[in-house]
């Protein structure tokens, strides 16, 4: 009975996602490196997603090492070699970088990931852009693409806080 059980749990946990299953994406309560690619520009982070409030501090390119943003819902908050400064989220324009991300994390948390190749995916609109967000079979974020905006966002060393 024991060997039964044992093969049914490792059966479970290498099939992941299967065809046609849903998978709820998990993106809250995670850390992860972010590395993101948007037009030209290339930027590695690191994210921490709590209580629906993302912050992220910005490691490369070294010339903004340590710029540090947190955002919700109400806006922005950030900080750069000591110095404050807010941003409310109705004055950023359309397809801001950061009011997209959080329209995107909004949308993508009430819909279930449908599996697709090996991962899971979600597709959607997030302030008017289509986005592409791909999930491990466990629900966490691999890759997030909004080509509209020459967007791309890879998530590594991901962890359920």
């Amino acid at each position: 009975m024991k060997k039964l059980l044992a093969i049914v749990i490792v059966f479970l946990l290498l099939c992941g996602c299967v065809q046609n299953a849903a998978t709820a994406p998990v993106l809250n309560n995670i850390s992860f490196i972010a590395e993101i690619s948007y037009g030209e520009s290339e930027y590695s982070a690191d994210v921490l997603i709590r209580d629906d409030v993302l912050n992220l501090v910005v490691t490369a390119p070294k010339e903004i090492d340590g710029l540090s943003f947190e955002l919700d819902k109400n806006g922005i908050k950030a900080n750069f070699k000591g110095i404050p400064f807010d941003l409310d989220t109705v004055s950023l324009s359309k397809g801001a970088v950061y009011q997209v991300l959080i329209c995107v994390l909004d949308d993508a948390k009430q819909k279930t990931a449908i599996s697709s190749d090996d991962n899971c995916k979600i597709t959607g609109d997030a302030d008017g852009y289509k986005y592409t967000l791909l999930l491990s079979p466990s629900g966490l974020p691999i890759e997030l693409e909004i080509k509209e905006l020459n967007f791309q966002m890879k998530f590594t060393n991901v962890t359920v806080e």
